[in-house]
């Protein structure tokens, strides 16, 4: 191959390179939008399961209350009960034991009127919770869906890039010589990264070591495919 067959090679190789980067840049990032949509998705069930935690509480708090009513209505069916005894007997004795009875049940309904309040102050509490957490969570639905549109709109957006990058990169590649793209393809895919590199300072650009005098007096020639001995990728002389 002569120098001009060679430059010009050269050239067209860069430019597939080019669209490669390229290409790979933007497979990478459609790579990591599974992750995107997992970490989104777990934000929001986290949002759901606050709600859902909030609302169990409130649930909890409202049984307390419900079951704190009936324990105290129950008590007082008692009341009604002894007082009705109380009119039956005529045992002045019977009558203070009863009182006596009457009494202590009394006392009862106050220790468990004071729960039922602090059962329903615990409830009111719980409420606003839930209020506060079904707000963030529809504040956060509402990003997430935002989100996750984006993300399908930017997949979407990359596949066509890439398509459109792959049949350049194709129709520019027929038009170099089999062999030399055959090497590059093979180093593309080993090195997943530029397979073509410039000398710089006696140097190969892609693994930084020094280069033998005689492989740069190879590449001033340019007739042939000259690679770097120490990593494999193919070389070429700055202009």
């Amino acid at each position: 191959m002569n120098s001009d067959g060679f430059s010009e090679t050269i050239s067209k190789l860069l430019i597939v390179q080019e669209r490669d980067m390229r290409i790979m840049r933007c497979q990478r990032e459609i790579d990591q939008i599974p992750r995107a949509y997992k970490e989104t998705e777990s934000e929001a069930e986290q949002m759901r399961l606050a709600a859902k935690t909030a609302k169990d509480e409130l649930m909890a708090h409202q049984s307390e209350v419900k079951k704190t009513e009936l324990e105290i209505e129950s008590v007082r069916q008692k009341i009604a009960k002894l007082r009705e005894q109380q009119f039956q007997i005529k045992s002045n004795d019977e009558f203070k034991a009863l009182n006596k009875e009457i009494v202590n049940l009394n006392e009862e309904i106050k220790v468990m009127e004071d729960r039922e309040i602090t059962s329903m102050e615990m409830a009111e509490e719980a409420r606003q919770r839930e209020s506060k957490a079904l707000e963030n969570l529809r504040a956060t639905e509402n990003a997430i869906k935002e989100r996750l549109q984006a993300l399908g709109e930017r997949q979407a957006g990359l596949e066509t890039e890439i398509r459109q990058l792959q049949a350049d990169r194709d129709h520019l590649a027929k038009s170099i010589a089999g062999d030399w793209l055959l090497k590059y393809n093979r180093i593309l895919e080993n090195k997943r990264d530029q397979a073509l590199v410039a000398v710089e300072n006696g140097a190969c650009a892609g693994c930084r070591m020094h280069l033998p005098a005689q492989v740069i007096c190879d590449l001033k020639k340019k007739s042939d495919l000259i690679a770097c001995s120490f990593c494999g990728r193919i070389l070429y002389l700055v202009p």
